[in-house]
């Protein structure tokens, strides 16, 4: 008998999603804050749904603040900081506000582009989120409510 009644003999190795979009699906999430910076961040923690191959891999969306408030980035950087949050909750329909988070995004799902990465201090990093997919939704009251917008006069 094998160890829990699993072959493991013949499963195949882990390798890296094909680059494109991918359905994913948040496993953990965790605030955190960098101790050399005190930058605030998000330590989330993914699995790729439509490959089983595919590892179990963590990214971060960084904050502009540290834990005082006070802002580390440039506007522009903190800007697009805030951009790619809101683009991460609203691809996995997280609430920014929730005080509890951590435990209510877990197993939230979502879309988003990855690809690969190669840098000099991480070598080759696979899986990278290059951008979040957000649903489109519903902009009018109308479109809200299922019905067709009156057109707009010209």
């Amino acid at each position: 008998m094998s160890l829990l009644n699993t072959n493991i003999k013949d499963l195949p190795k882990e390798a890296p999603a094909v680059a494109g979009q991918h359905p994913l699906r948040i496993l953990k999430l965790a605030q955190k804050v960098a101790k050399e910076t005190q930058r605030t961040f998000l330590a989330v923690t993914y699995t790729v749904l439509d490959d089983s191959n595919a590892p179990i891999f963590n990214q971060n969306v960084l904050g502009s603040y540290d834990e005082s408030g006070t802002l580390l980035d440039d506007e522009v950087m903190a800007v697009r900081r805030a951009r790619e949050l809101k683009s991460f909750c609203d691809a996995f329909g997280v609430d920014a506000e929730d005080s509890d988070v951590e435990v209510n995004a877990k197993g939230s799902e979502g879309f988003a582009i990855l690809d690969d990465e190669f840098n000099e201090h991480f070598q080759r990093q696979i899986n990278i989120i290059k951008r979040y997919i957000v649903p489109v939704t519903a902009n009018t009251p109308e479109e809200q409510a299922g019905k067709q917008a009156p057109p707009t006069k010209k």
